[in-house]
């Protein structure tokens, strides 16, 4: 169970990491 939450917030942090970068470069 808590792997799995893990997992899902690695997950999220990647993706808003992701839409924090592209914001940045528009």
């Amino acid at each position: 169970m808590d792997v799995t939450r893990k997992l899902r917030s690695r997950r999220n942090l990647a993706s808003l990491s992701q839409q924090m970068g592209q914001l940045r470069f528009i």
